[in-house]
């Protein structure tokens, strides 16, 4: 399926080359409908025969079908693609995320607040990610701003300094 989505966007080009710059909409898109497109990755026709019976019009066939078989087998013949590994996210900063987490949903509590109103998520993960020491390091934290630094300074220091504390 790689191998087909790399040839239409390659026929994409092409058509772009041809006929100037591309619709918002992806040749493929308007060309191959979204029936056909599905058809042509779980049936994976092997000739001109199964691919009649995708559903291509003929003018696609005559004008796609040589180029969409030899990307199917291209396709079944590949490796499959090796996918990255992920980035593991620090164990410390996860105690830490997790501690601000719990503060916020007992501060949220304490209020009668959704937990967002205290401190949005991304400022929790950002103040778990750089581990801040004083009120100031807390400037640099983006998704908090001023009102809720001088409102919440002191207790995030704390809970990052108590799980900070925590054994690992």
């Amino acid at each position: 399926m790689r191998t087909l989505f790399v040839m239409l966007a390659a026929s994409t080009l092409t058509a772009c080359a041809q006929f100037g710059p591309a619709p918002a909409t992806p040749y493929w898109d308007t060309h191959f409908g979204a029936n056909a497109r599905l058809a042509l990755a779980q049936q994976a026709p092997r000739n001109p025969g199964q691919l009649r019976s995708v559903g291509l019009a003929g003018s696609q066939q005559t004008q796609h079908g040589r180029a969409l078989l030899e990307a199917i087998e291209r396709g079944r013949t590949a490796k499959p693609p090796v996918l990255p590994v992920p980035a593991r996210t620090d164990p410390r900063v996860l105690v830490r995320y997790d501690a601000l987490h719990n503060w916020r949903k007992a501060r949220a509590k304490t209020r009668g607040v959704e937990s967002d109103v205290i401190v949005a998520r991304e400022a929790l993960w950002e103040i778990a990610i750089s581990n801040p020491n004083a009120e100031a390091d807390l400037e640099a934290v983006t998704e908090m701003g001023p009102w809720r630094r001088a409102a919440y300074a002191s207790e995030l220091l704390g809970v990052v300094q108590r799980a900070n504390a925590m054994p690992q």
